[in-house]
């Protein structure tokens, strides 16, 4: 991944997790900015580290979806109303996206004898993987997944980061995610 797209991946998860723990002690607004600060000045200060190196190394390949998870995280506490312009992941739906989710990185694995991994190397299938997924978003009025869908694009389309589109909008940390969020709503 080029230099630039790295650091403000990183930069953005940084200031993810600041705002994240700021937030136990200080209202949303705060805890964004000290988040965004905090990030801001850990990539400045670690530019060259093996700190950052080493973030890189673990969430490699990065994409588009960390980034944006993070980001529509601090907006939906920031900004009144940004939940309703998404229509909401019932269980259900995120119990089929985990499952599916993990048959996928399976079978890329090589675990059964056909995958959809190379799918993603292609324009073809990756244009009708977009097209399909902002039809989804518009029916059930998830604004993030056309967003992801198509940044995801734009990243493989000019060739910053992975060769493989699903490396853009999937990430294998989506999987505890997606696990910690199911578990959270039954209890």
């Amino acid at each position: 991944m080029s230099g630039p797209v790295t650091y403000v991946y990183v930069g953005v998860l940084a200031s993810w997790l600041g705002y994240v723990l700021f937030l136990q002690w200080t209202e949303a607004e705060m805890a964004v900015v000290a988040g965004v600060l905090l990030g801001a000045g850990l990539i400045q200060g670690l530019r060259n580290s093996m700190v950052v190196r080493g973030l890189v190394a673990v969430l490699e390949p990065v994409g588009i979806v960390l980034p944006l998870l993070a980001l529509w995280h601090m907006v939906v506490t920031v900004v009144p109303g940004a939940v309703a312009w998404t229509g909401g992941w019932n269980g259900w739906a995120l119990l089929a996206f985990l499952l599916g989710y993990v048959a996928f990185l399976a079978a890329s694995m090589g675990v059964t004898r056909v995958t959809a991994y190379p799918l993603g190397y292609r324009a073809g299938p990756v244009g009708i993987m977009v097209l399909a997924l902002c039809l989804v978003g518009l029916v059930t009025g998830q604004i993030l997944l056309p967003v992801i869908a198509v940044a995801g694009q734009v990243m493989w389309t000019l060739r910053i980061g992975s060769s493989n589109w699903f490396d853009h909008v999937l990430h294998v940390l989506l999987v505890p995610v997606v696990a910690v969020e199911l578990i959270s709503r039954v209890l």
